[in-house]
């Protein structure tokens, strides 16, 4: 499930994205700089924890690989606290994990005032709304996490979804990911 974190770098052209935050910025920048890259830009794309630049070309859509990695299950009974868990298909070469959690709005929209789309109405999905992360404990074979999305939204988006990730404590690779659709926003979380 693709996952869009609004960078706030734009901001000093006069319009300031109501989705983007510090956070992600400085996100953007620890990928760039564990690329060892200069800079960053827009729009930039992450494919399991590298970058991806051919991403137009949908002919070059990376393959996914057939070796089983685990099972990561992410289960709540409130919309707000997660409960992850991962368990390894084998051994791991990591001892521990860090569980990642966004919560996605779609079918949002923002009426640019300034910079190069001034005067558009720009439409939105996979926006993150709200990212949490937690370390791992161990729990027999499987590690677990509890993470706290917080639901407090400056805009109202019409769909709800959630994608989780698991990587090797203090890395930014993936090794497993699930996402889902929750329910309608006339709902409360």
């Amino acid at each position: 499930m693709p996952v869009a974190f609004h960078v706030d770098y734009w901001d000093y052209l006069g319009w300031k994205d109501p989705f983007a935050s510090k956070a992600y910025t400085q996100r953007q920048h620890d990928y760039a700089k564990h690329w060892r890259s200069r800079s960053v830009y827009t729009p930039g794309f992450v494919m399991d924890g590298n970058e991806w630049r051919d991403w137009p070309n949908h002919d070059d859509v990376p393959a996914r690989t057939s070796k089983p990695v685990g099972v990561l299950t992410a289960r709540s009974t409130d919309g707000r606290e997660w409960i992850l868990s991962y368990k390894a298909a084998a051994a791991s070469s990591s001892s521990s994990f860090d569980f990642h959690a966004a919560l996605l709005g779609f079918e949002l929209s923002s009426n640019v005032k300034a910079g190069e789309n001034r005067g558009h109405k720009l439409e939105h999905d996979f926006v993150v709304l709200a990212l949490a992360n937690g370390a791992a404990t161990a729990s027999g074979d499987a590690a677990l996490a509890t993470i706290t999305l917080n639901s407090k939204f400056k805009s109202a988006p019409k769909r709800l979804a959630i994608a989780a990730w698991v990587t090797p404590s203090r890395s930014l690779q993936p090794v497993q990911a699930v996402g889902g659709w929750l329910y309608s926003t006339n709902q409360p979380l």
